[in-house]
């Protein structure tokens, strides 16, 4: 089954997204699972994963926002609603 990745760092963590056509979308964190989903369409951008970078409570939260375009998903990447740019592994 094909993945697609993409990947950030962000204060010297790596932030990972893994989507299939299938499975849904994963969020990594340091190579640790935060969070999953099965949705397969977004048509409207909106928030689909959302973990914290650390079990402290004052953590920058991440959010990874998606959009299904034709033939792939598109995702955005904020942190603490910033956004970050990601890379395509």
């Amino acid at each position: 089954m094909p993945v697609d990745q993409y990947v950030a760092h962000h204060n010297n963590q790596e932030i990972r997204v893994e989507n299939t056509w299938f499975a849904g979308a994963r969020l990594y964190i340091d190579d640790r699972l935060m969070d999953r989903t099965s949705a397969f369409t977004v048509f409207k951008k909106r928030i689909v994963l959302r973990a914290r970078l650390s079990n402290q409570e004052d953590a920058p939260t991440i959010e990874v926002m998606a959009r299904s375009g034709l033939i792939r998903v598109f995702f955005q990447l904020l942190v603490d609603d910033k956004e970050i740019a990601f890379a395509h592994a």
